[in-house]
């Protein structure tokens, strides 16, 4: 009787604690997965999707600049801005002042070129105390004590962007909300490719003007000499044992790699260089990203563009690839 009882007592000792460990399994199976908790992967999830949001912006982002690469003039700027960036911050309306060589004078750019162009001076500009200063200003409609002609009539926010080259100012970017939320967006990313096309624009209006180009090809009298080591593509010279580059008499800083592009590009001039034959032939380096060589290219023509046709001096055709835009 008394092994009978012990069995009793160990069998209802083992069911309570099955029926604890069951109770407790049905109420960590609301907080956990396996060993890990519910919440803490919920975490991870939200931090994959944010993830995902900003890899999809910067993908978006490296097609303006591919866009900017391919398509040169303010212009063509601002309907790149229009018809992509636009879109991508949901922003109401966007405008663009550059300043005007050797003046506090700043223009407004258009898409299209029609009746007298819009000057003002900067220190009608909203926050100018501020923006001298290099910092972007946020304000609200209500806050504008002197409402100009150029704002839109209605705006929830506005983010005004002031660009730099080093010490020089170039201009302002203003950017207009319907909504706070979207405002709040503005991303580094954003601001900085901003910055860079407006460092274009300004160049493209400031550097085409007929005396600084007399100026130029006056100095291109200086390249007459040809040896082995010069490679002389029009306006454009390349001296190999220097890696130097010259433009309308104008030297060009470039690196080692950007050197390696453009001699690919002078040593076949009229022929397309495909991103893979950039790749093969032109780079240092082993398993590198295709959208290297669209940025690459792009730096290279942003060092151009501050010279008269230097923004034009690297052509792209979608499927065909690179070439010099010399005759």
């Amino acid at each position: 009787m008394e092994l009978f009882a012990s069995y009793i007592t160990i069998f209802i000792f083992i069911l309570v604690m099955t029926l604890i460990g069951t109770v407790l399994v049905l109420i960590l199976r609301k907080k956990y997965i396996l060993f890990f908790n519910k919440s803490s992967l919920s975490n991870v999830n939200q931090d994959l999707e944010v993830l995902k949001v900003k890899l999809a912006e910067k993908e978006r982002i490296l097609d303006l600049y591919h866009s900017l690469n391919q398509n040169g003039g303010t212009q063509n700027i601002k309907s790149i801005l229009e018809s992509q960036l636009k879109p991508l911050v949901n922003c109401a309306k966007i405008l663009l002042f550059l300043r005007i060589k050797g003046t506090e004078n700043l223009e407004l750019v258009r898409e299209e070129i029609k009746g007298d162009p819009v000057l003002t001076n900067f220190k009608q500009h909203p926050y100018n105390d501020v923006l001298k200063n290099n910092r972007i200003v946020t304000f609200g409609l209500d806050q504008v004590s002197n409402y100009t002609s150029w704002m839109p009539e209605k705006f929830d926010i506005c983010k005004s962007i002031p660009t730099y080259q080093k010490q020089k100012f170039v201009g302002i970017t203003y950017l207009f909300f319907n909504d706070l939320s979207d405002s709040e967006k503005i991303t580094s990313d954003i601001t900085g490719f901003l910055h860079t096309a407006m460092e274009l624009a300004w160049y493209d209006i400031n550097y085409s003007n007929k005396d600084l180009m007399e100026n130029i090809l006056a100095e291109t009298g200086r390249l007459n000499k040809k040896t082995e080591d010069l490679v002389e593509v029009g306006s454009m010279t390349l001296n190999r044992s220097r890696s130097e580059v010259l433009f309308n008499g104008n030297n060009i800083d470039v690196t080692s790699q950007e050197f390696n592009i453009l001699e690919l590009l002078a040593t076949n001039k009229g022929k397309f260089i495909t991103t893979a034959e950039f790749l093969n032939q032109g780079w240092n380096k082993e398993n590198v990203s295709p959208s290297a060589v669209d940025i690459a290219l792009f730096r290279l023509r942003q060092k151009f563009s501050k010279y008269k046709d230097g923004a034009k001096l690297i052509k792209n055709s979608r499927g065909k690839g690179y070439t010099l835009n010399i005759a």
